[in-house]
């Protein structure tokens, strides 16, 4: 019993530690003008590459765009939108 509830225990840890690996999102690419913000800080420009904590406020302006990478899924970030 008591492996049983180990072993329980090392699998709840390491999921748990997969989950948490991939809390940020790469940026694959972008046009015009795409900024992000962690928290209340300032505006800044997105590079292509970067990675963006969770919880990071990212905003594209007219005719912009942006795709994210998050785990093994894109995201396509549409012109005027706000959104963490």
């Amino acid at each position: 019993m008591k492996k049983i509830f180990i072993l329980s225990l090392l699998f709840i840890i390491s999921a748990a530690g997969i989950l948490a690996a991939d809390q940020t999102a790469s940026v694959k690419s972008f046009t015009g003008k795409v900024e992000y913000r962690t928290g209340d800080g300032p505006w800044s420009p997105v590079s292509t590459g970067m990675k963006l904590p969770l919880g990071t406020m990212i905003s594209t302006g007219f005719e912009s765009k942006a795709v994210l990478i998050i785990g093994n899924s894109t995201l396509n970030v549409a012109p005027l939108t706000r959104m963490r």
